[in-house]
């Protein structure tokens, strides 16, 4: 989980702030190496389950959305 996160920041710092890839990820790490043995275990486990109900609740809506508007066409026809 902690390498994915390094390669997002990778890709997200290349793309805002035009530096290479892999020193993106370099910073990442160092960040999120930062951000654990500051905030400890529970800090890491927070986020996840944070980021768990963000993709949870997201995936929830485009599914109700996309089949929304599916059930609605083919119930006009």
């Amino acid at each position: 989980m902690v390498a994915s996160q390094a390669t997002a920041l990778g890709y997200l710092l290349h793309y805002f702030f035009q530096i290479l890839i892999w020193s993106g990820t370099f910073y990442g790490m160092i960040g999120l190496a930062l951000y654990s043995i500051c905030g400890g275990i529970r800090a890491v486990a927070l986020i996840d389950v944070f980021q768990f109900i963000v993709l949870g609740l997201s995936s929830y809506l485009y599914f109700v959305f996309t089949h929304t508007v599916i059930l609605a066409d083919s119930m006009l026809s």
